[in-house]
């Protein structure tokens, strides 16, 4: 019998192959739902921004959206990954990889008040854990594995978030309030999640520990 990982690893080829073959063979005839099961929608009443806005409709995508900006000028970083406005707001936020090959996953808040103690922003979710712990990174590559446009993500991250060779960051960016009541981000602040003084169920001292309770 499989064990959990490899069905999972499974799981993530069958749905990159998916979204690569529904990739080949779009067409603008393929009907809203097939869409929408490949590519994701934004729920029903989430408002993001009109054409004639300075920004955006919610404090958080003002938030993302201004970060999304900040990573794709970094020199020598790749972007392996971005919650865009047409997937969950719910996970990893962003993905990048440095020209030595390592990786950092972000977690991004936006606020229009003054800033609090960085740990204070990190909340803790009811089925995967605290935001940015090691048990909440696997769980939302677990959730990517099972969509068809984000199994790759899995495939190319499982590795080093089992093996804890990943950088977390969480990031806070201040915006201010439109006069047309949108929202555009200003202040970009980052706090590497290892200096937060936040106590880690796994962590390196037992990186078996993880791999047997979660994987």
């Amino acid at each position: 019998m499989k064990n959990k990982l490899q069905m999972l690893i499974d799981l993530a080829k069958a749905n990159e192959y998916l979204a690569q073959e529904y990739l080949k063979q779009h067409t603008s005839d393929v009907s809203k739902d097939i869409q929408n099961d490949f590519l994701g929608v934004i729920p029903d009443g989430i408002e993001v921004c009109d054409e004639d806005m300075q920004g955006y409709k919610s404090i958080e995508l003002s938030g993302i959206a201004t970060f999304f900006e900040y990573i794709h000028n970094l020199p020598n970083t790749k972007v392996v990954y971005e919650n865009t406005i047409a997937m969950t707001l719910h996970g990893i936020d962003a993905i990048t990889q440095n020209a030595n090959g390592i990786y950092t996953i972000y977690e991004i808040k936006g606020t229009t008040r003054e800033l609090k103690t960085p740990k204070s922003y990190l909340k803790r979710t009811k089925h995967k854990g605290r935001q940015l712990s090691w048990e909440w990174c696997w769980m939302s590559l677990v959730d990517m594995a099972e969509f068809p446009l984000t199994a790759r993500v899995f495939l190319e991250l499982y590795e080093p978030v089992i093996h804890q060779r990943v950088k977390r960051k969480l990031v806070i960016v201040e915006c201010s309030k439109c006069q047309d009541r949108s929202y555009i981000g200003e202040n970009i602040h980052i706090f590497d999640y290892e200096e937060l003084g936040i106590k880690e169920k796994y962590n390196l001292k037992n990186p078996k520990k993880m791999l047997e309770e979660l994987v």
